[in-house]
Protein backbone atom coordinates (compact mmCIF):
# COMPACT_ATOMS: atom_id res chain seq x y z
CA UNK A 1 0.00 0.00 0.00
CA UNK A 2 1.27 3.40 -0.90
CA UNK A 3 2.25 5.57 1.70
CA UNK A 4 0.47 7.93 2.54
CA UNK A 5 1.12 11.81 1.92
CA UNK A 6 0.19 14.42 4.35
CA UNK A 7 -2.55 16.48 3.72
CA UNK A 8 -3.12 19.14 6.06
CA UNK A 9 -6.07 19.83 3.57
CA UNK A 10 -9.13 18.24 2.86
CA UNK A 11 -8.47 18.00 -0.58
CA UNK A 12 -11.61 15.14 -0.71
CA UNK A 13 -14.41 18.21 -0.17
CA UNK A 14 -12.07 21.52 -1.51
CA UNK A 15 -11.64 19.45 -4.58
CA UNK A 16 -15.19 20.16 -5.40
CA UNK A 17 -14.45 24.17 -5.41
CA UNK A 18 -10.97 23.93 -6.08
CA UNK A 19 -11.03 25.15 -9.51
CA UNK A 20 -13.22 28.60 -8.70
CA UNK A 21 -9.98 29.71 -7.98
CA UNK A 22 -6.96 28.38 -9.36
CA UNK A 23 -4.99 28.90 -12.83
CA UNK A 24 -1.78 27.05 -14.25
CA UNK A 25 0.56 29.31 -13.77
CA UNK A 26 3.48 28.92 -15.93
CA UNK A 27 1.33 26.72 -18.31
CA UNK A 28 2.41 28.89 -21.13
CA UNK A 29 6.07 28.13 -20.91
CA UNK A 30 5.82 24.44 -19.80
CA UNK A 31 4.07 23.82 -23.63
CA UNK A 32 6.96 25.69 -24.91
CA UNK A 33 9.09 23.45 -23.42
CA UNK A 34 7.76 20.52 -24.26
CA UNK A 35 7.42 21.28 -27.72
CA UNK A 36 11.09 22.08 -28.26
CA UNK A 37 12.05 18.92 -26.54
CA UNK A 38 9.23 16.84 -29.01
CA UNK A 39 7.26 15.59 -25.70
CA UNK A 40 5.29 12.92 -26.97
CA UNK A 41 4.91 11.20 -23.11
CA UNK A 42 4.26 12.29 -19.77
CA UNK A 43 3.85 11.74 -16.69
CA UNK A 44 1.53 14.26 -14.21
CA UNK A 45 2.70 13.41 -10.64
CA UNK A 46 0.30 15.03 -8.06
CA UNK A 47 -2.09 15.89 -10.96
CA UNK A 48 -4.68 17.19 -8.52
CA UNK A 49 -8.24 18.28 -10.58
CA UNK A 50 -5.91 18.43 -13.81
CA UNK A 51 -5.14 21.99 -13.45
CA UNK A 52 -2.65 21.80 -15.67
CA UNK A 53 -3.43 18.39 -17.48
CA UNK A 54 -6.22 20.18 -19.28
CA UNK A 55 -3.96 22.37 -21.28
CA UNK A 56 -0.56 20.25 -21.54
CA UNK A 57 -2.97 16.99 -22.61
CA UNK A 58 -3.89 17.97 -26.29
CA UNK A 59 0.16 18.48 -27.08
CA UNK A 60 0.91 14.43 -26.20
CA UNK A 61 0.53 11.59 -27.56
CA UNK A 62 0.60 9.54 -23.94
CA UNK A 63 0.09 10.78 -20.58
CA UNK A 64 -0.17 9.37 -16.98
CA UNK A 65 -1.50 11.21 -13.90
CA UNK A 66 -1.02 10.01 -10.31
CA UNK A 67 -2.36 11.38 -7.34
CA UNK A 68 -2.97 10.58 -3.59
CA UNK A 69 -6.72 12.03 -3.59
CA UNK A 70 -9.55 10.49 -4.89
CA UNK A 71 -11.52 13.36 -4.63
CA UNK A 72 -8.83 15.17 -6.65
CA UNK A 73 -8.73 12.69 -9.00
CA UNK A 74 -12.51 11.97 -9.09
CA UNK A 75 -12.30 15.70 -10.44
CA UNK A 76 -10.00 15.05 -13.09
CA UNK A 77 -11.78 12.12 -14.58
CA UNK A 78 -14.59 14.18 -15.30
CA UNK A 79 -12.64 16.89 -16.93
CA UNK A 80 -10.93 13.95 -18.65
CA UNK A 81 -14.13 12.47 -20.05
CA UNK A 82 -15.96 15.60 -20.93
CA UNK A 83 -12.85 16.88 -23.17
CA UNK A 84 -12.57 13.33 -24.30
CA UNK A 85 -9.32 12.68 -23.61
CA UNK A 86 -8.25 9.29 -24.80
CA UNK A 87 -4.92 9.24 -24.14
CA UNK A 88 -5.24 9.82 -20.63
CA UNK A 89 -5.12 7.75 -17.80
CA UNK A 90 -5.30 8.18 -14.05
CA UNK A 91 -4.41 6.28 -10.63
CA UNK A 92 -4.50 6.74 -7.07
CA UNK A 93 -0.74 6.30 -5.70
CA UNK A 94 1.65 8.11 -3.38
CA UNK A 95 4.84 9.89 -5.30
CA UNK A 96 6.99 8.82 -1.82
CA UNK A 97 6.90 5.30 -3.20
CA UNK A 98 8.75 4.07 -6.02
CA UNK A 99 6.51 4.93 -8.86
CA UNK A 100 4.64 2.14 -10.19
CA UNK A 101 6.29 3.07 -13.95
CA UNK A 102 9.33 1.22 -15.95
CA UNK A 103 12.48 2.79 -15.54
CA UNK A 104 12.77 4.98 -19.19
CA UNK A 105 9.30 5.30 -19.58
CA UNK A 106 8.39 9.17 -19.93
CA UNK A 107 9.60 12.25 -22.75
CA UNK A 108 8.78 14.56 -19.55
CA UNK A 109 7.50 14.50 -16.19
CA UNK A 110 5.86 17.55 -14.34
CA UNK A 111 4.51 18.23 -10.47
CA UNK A 112 3.31 21.19 -9.91
CA UNK A 113 2.40 22.78 -6.19
CA UNK A 114 2.49 19.81 -4.48
CA UNK A 115 5.63 19.05 -3.23
CA UNK A 116 4.93 21.07 0.35
CA UNK A 117 2.20 17.96 0.80
CA UNK A 118 5.21 15.40 0.96
CA UNK A 119 8.04 17.57 2.82
CA UNK A 120 6.96 17.32 6.12
CA UNK A 121 9.93 16.76 8.97
CA UNK A 122 12.30 19.71 7.38
CA UNK A 123 14.80 17.79 5.26
CA UNK A 124 12.65 17.71 1.71
CA UNK A 125 13.24 13.91 1.56
CA UNK A 126 10.00 13.90 -0.36
CA UNK A 127 11.46 16.15 -2.57
CA UNK A 128 14.51 14.20 -3.15
CA UNK A 129 12.43 10.78 -3.33
CA UNK A 130 10.07 12.62 -5.92
CA UNK A 131 13.09 14.40 -8.17
CA UNK A 132 14.91 10.87 -8.12
CA UNK A 133 12.20 8.57 -9.16
CA UNK A 134 11.48 11.26 -11.91
CA UNK A 135 15.07 10.69 -13.30
CA UNK A 136 14.44 7.07 -12.85
CA UNK A 137 11.10 7.30 -15.18
CA UNK A 138 12.61 9.58 -17.72
CA UNK A 139 13.97 8.55 -21.02
CA UNK A 140 17.26 9.95 -21.78
CA UNK A 141 17.15 13.49 -22.89
CA UNK A 142 13.68 13.78 -20.70
CA UNK A 143 12.47 16.77 -19.06
CA UNK A 144 11.58 17.19 -15.57
CA UNK A 145 9.60 20.44 -14.61
CA UNK A 146 8.25 21.26 -10.97
CA UNK A 147 6.83 24.51 -10.03
CA UNK A 148 6.47 25.70 -6.12
CA UNK A 149 6.19 28.31 -3.83
CA UNK A 150 9.88 28.68 -2.25
CA UNK A 151 9.91 29.99 1.39
CA UNK A 152 10.26 33.78 0.55
CA UNK A 153 7.72 33.21 -1.91
CA UNK A 154 5.26 32.34 0.40
CA UNK A 155 5.96 35.00 3.20
CA UNK A 156 6.34 37.44 0.54
CA UNK A 157 4.38 36.98 -2.34
CA UNK A 158 0.92 36.51 -1.39
CA UNK A 159 -0.83 39.59 -0.31
CA UNK A 160 -3.67 37.34 2.47
CA UNK A 161 -0.91 35.58 3.92
CA UNK A 162 -0.27 38.92 5.70
CA UNK A 163 -3.34 38.27 7.46
CA UNK A 164 -2.53 34.63 8.74
CA UNK A 165 1.37 35.51 9.98
CA UNK A 166 1.69 32.49 11.92
CA UNK A 167 0.77 30.20 9.28
CA UNK A 168 2.28 31.71 6.94
CA UNK A 169 5.45 31.14 9.11
CA UNK A 170 4.62 27.66 9.32
CA UNK A 171 3.73 27.03 6.15
CA UNK A 172 7.19 28.35 4.91
CA UNK A 173 8.95 25.63 6.19
CA UNK A 174 7.07 23.29 4.06
CA UNK A 175 8.77 25.25 1.00
CA UNK A 176 11.60 23.80 -0.47
CA UNK A 177 14.59 26.34 -1.29
CA UNK A 178 15.29 27.18 -4.93
CA UNK A 179 18.62 26.84 -4.14
CA UNK A 180 18.65 23.33 -2.44
CA UNK A 181 15.70 22.41 -5.19
CA UNK A 182 18.58 22.64 -7.95
CA UNK A 183 20.73 20.64 -6.09
CA UNK A 184 18.29 17.86 -5.88
CA UNK A 185 18.27 17.89 -9.55
CA UNK A 186 21.88 18.13 -9.73
CA UNK A 187 22.35 15.01 -7.57
CA UNK A 188 20.08 12.95 -9.10
CA UNK A 189 21.76 13.55 -12.78
CA UNK A 190 20.01 16.31 -14.63
CA UNK A 191 21.67 19.14 -16.79
CA UNK A 192 20.69 22.28 -17.59
CA UNK A 193 18.77 23.01 -14.46
CA UNK A 194 17.31 26.17 -14.49
CA UNK A 195 14.84 28.18 -12.14
CA UNK A 196 12.43 31.03 -13.39
CA UNK A 197 10.44 32.99 -11.22
CA UNK A 198 6.72 34.05 -11.87
CA UNK A 199 4.85 37.03 -10.17
CA UNK A 200 1.34 35.86 -11.70
CA UNK A 201 -1.13 34.82 -8.88
CA UNK A 202 -1.63 31.22 -8.30
CA UNK A 203 -5.40 32.15 -7.91
CA UNK A 204 -6.27 34.24 -11.39
CA UNK A 205 -8.18 36.90 -11.02
CA UNK A 206 -9.48 35.19 -7.49
CA UNK A 207 -6.56 37.07 -6.08
CA UNK A 208 -7.81 40.37 -6.47
CA UNK A 209 -11.16 39.73 -4.72
CA UNK A 210 -9.81 41.95 -1.77
CA UNK A 211 -13.06 40.52 0.40
CA UNK A 212 -12.24 36.73 -0.62
CA UNK A 213 -10.69 35.67 2.61
CA UNK A 214 -14.14 36.49 4.52
CA UNK A 215 -14.91 33.40 2.34
CA UNK A 216 -14.77 29.77 2.17
CA UNK A 217 -14.39 29.40 -1.12
CA UNK A 218 -11.82 31.89 -1.77
CA UNK A 219 -9.92 30.48 0.91
CA UNK A 220 -10.20 26.35 0.11
CA UNK A 221 -8.10 27.80 -2.90
CA UNK A 222 -4.93 27.83 -0.71
CA UNK A 223 -3.92 25.29 1.33
CA UNK A 224 -2.53 27.37 4.12
CA UNK A 225 -5.89 28.51 5.32
CA UNK A 226 -6.72 25.23 6.75
CA UNK A 227 -3.82 25.91 9.20
CA UNK A 228 -5.51 28.47 10.33
CA UNK A 229 -7.20 28.32 14.01
CA UNK A 230 -10.84 29.52 14.33
CA UNK A 231 -9.56 32.89 15.68
CA UNK A 232 -7.24 33.44 12.95
CA UNK A 233 -9.29 33.12 10.52
CA UNK A 234 -11.70 35.54 12.64
CA UNK A 235 -8.79 37.83 13.40
CA UNK A 236 -8.19 38.09 9.76
CA UNK A 237 -11.74 38.32 8.45
CA UNK A 238 -12.40 41.45 10.61
CA UNK A 239 -8.99 43.14 9.62
CA UNK A 240 -10.26 42.87 6.21
CA UNK A 241 -14.09 44.46 6.74
CA UNK A 242 -12.42 46.81 9.02
CA UNK A 243 -10.24 48.29 6.16
CA UNK A 244 -12.96 47.58 3.87
CA UNK A 245 -15.56 50.26 6.37
CA UNK A 246 -13.24 52.47 6.47
CA UNK A 247 -12.42 52.39 2.60
CA UNK A 248 -8.89 51.51 3.41
CA UNK A 249 -9.00 48.12 1.58
CA UNK A 250 -7.17 49.08 -1.41
CA UNK A 251 -4.52 50.64 0.57
CA UNK A 252 -3.99 47.19 2.57
CA UNK A 253 -4.07 45.23 -0.36
CA UNK A 254 -1.54 47.40 -2.08
CA UNK A 255 0.94 46.95 1.01
CA UNK A 256 0.44 43.72 1.57
CA UNK A 257 0.52 42.54 -2.52
CA UNK A 258 3.93 44.57 -2.82
CA UNK A 259 5.88 41.52 -1.84
CA UNK A 260 4.60 39.89 -4.81
CA UNK A 261 6.22 42.10 -7.41
CA UNK A 262 9.77 41.93 -5.37
CA UNK A 263 10.01 38.11 -5.00
CA UNK A 264 7.20 36.18 -7.38
CA UNK A 265 4.72 33.92 -5.87
CA UNK A 266 5.77 30.62 -8.10
CA UNK A 267 9.27 29.28 -9.01
CA UNK A 268 10.17 26.82 -11.83
CA UNK A 269 12.40 24.60 -11.85
CA UNK A 270 13.29 22.32 -14.88
CA UNK A 271 15.94 20.07 -15.99
CA UNK A 272 16.97 17.28 -18.62
CA UNK A 273 18.49 13.70 -17.79
CA UNK A 274 21.58 13.06 -20.13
Amino acid sequence: MAKQCVEFEDYSNTSKVYDATRVPVGVEALIDLLKEQKCESLLDLGCGTGNYLVPVAPHLKKVNCLDYNTGMLEQCAAKVEKLGLKHVSLQQGSILERLPFDDNSFDAVMINQVLHHVDTNGDFSGSAKAVSESFRVLKPGGLLWISYSDPEQTLKGYWYNRLIPRVAKEYSLRQIPTTHMEELYKKAGFQGVTSVVDHAPQQGEAYFNLTGPTTQCFRNGDSQWSMATAEEISAAEEQVRSALKCQQLGKLFDEYDQGRHEVGQTTWTFGRKP
